[in-house]
């Protein structure tokens, strides 16, 4: 049984279905950088007290979008006169509350009434993502670059930047962003070096890929290590490095079914790459019978996947 070419084609396709948003956890989840909802995450990499300010009654203001309240914290905020010292808040907690409600182009014509987003420094990270998903990135990037020179030690500015400089093709840009965050963030940081090694695959520096996975190796093993270990496997079989490539998706696999089994469902897309990248491996290696068992479990993960993805369309 010979794999057809427009499996072998969506191994390189999967690009897209890997980058950036699968490669990453629930958080860009998993969707757009900066997805973060939740107020206790306003800054994501450290607590934040709020306190009521300007006549604003932002405790409540902030429990209410926490809860995804914000037509509830727009009553609040706008029964609050405004004056020259609490403009710019109004604007700033009403942008806010339309993230909360998932109104992004809302949320961004708030804060661009704003004199000043000095005011919204504790939030720059979610305000940079409501402009990313309004697909102003690069006004995002310039809130995310201000963000980093008040704060250079907060992962996610980094990889949310990363991810913006992508969505505009600027591929050089992201790459030593994701390489950043994966220097302040331990517990992901496979997860940032698999995203910068495949931009590098890409563009055919094989070798640089693998010395940026190479920093990873001695990293604890996480549940989403499985697009590592992919993009590991993808360096070798572009070498023609079957041997290698099969070991690596060996290795992947055993991480993404554990994750599976612990019902972590968005493995299973990493677990049908891995499938269908073992079984060319196999192929070459003369092991047909592993590859037609290999491309025959890939496609049922296919088809679950895309089940589950169209269910949720719906």
């Amino acid at each position: 049984m010979k794999l057809p070419a427009v499996l072998f084609a969506s191994a390189f396709s999967s690009a897209i279905a890997l980058l950036p948003c699968a490669f990453w956890p629930s958080v860009y989840s998993a969707g757009a950088a900066g997805s973060d909802d939740s107020a206790a995450a306003f800054t994501r990499d450290k607590p934040r007290v709020i306190r009521d300010q300007d006549g604003l009654p932002l405790t409540r203001i902030d429990y209410l979008i926490s809860k995804r309240k914000g037509s509830e914290a727009r009553r609040l905020i706008d029964a609050v006169k405004p004056t020259a010292a609490n403009q710019n808040l109004i604007h700033i907690w009403r942008g806010l509350s339309y993230r909360a409600d998932r109104e992004p182009e809302l949320a961004v014509a708030e804060f661009d009434k704003c004199s000043s987003l000095v005011d919204g420094k504790d939030w720059y990270g979610l305000i940079a993502g409501s402009y990313g998903q309004a697909e102003h990135y690069a006004k995002a990037i310039q809130i995310l670059t201000a963000a980093i020179a008040a704060n250079p030690h907060v992962a996610s500015f980094y990889a949310d930047r990363a991810d913006f400089n992508c969505a505009l093709g600027k591929f050089g840009e992201a790459i030593p962003d994701y390489k950043r965050a994966a220097a302040q963030n331990s517990d992901r940081k496979r997860l940032f070096l698999s995203v910068a090694a495949e931009l590098l695959r890409r563009q055919g520096k094989l070798k640089e890929a693998m010395e940026v996975l190479d920093s990873g190796l001695n990293v604890p093993e996480r549940l989403s290590d499985g697009k590592y270990w992919l993009c590991r496997a993808q360096i070798e079989t572009q070498q023609k490095h079957w041997a290698e490539g099969e070991k690596n998706c060996t290795t992947g696999l055993k991480v993404s079914r554990k994750a599976c089994a612990k019902n972590q469902s968005t493995e299973e897309i990493a677990v049908a790459h891995l499938l269908l990248e073992r079984a060319k491996c196999y192929q070459h290696l003369g092991k047909q019978s592993l590859a037609d068992a290999d491309l025959k479990e890939h496609l049922k993960f296919s088809a679950a996947t895309e089940d589950e993805i169209l269910g949720k369309m719906k």
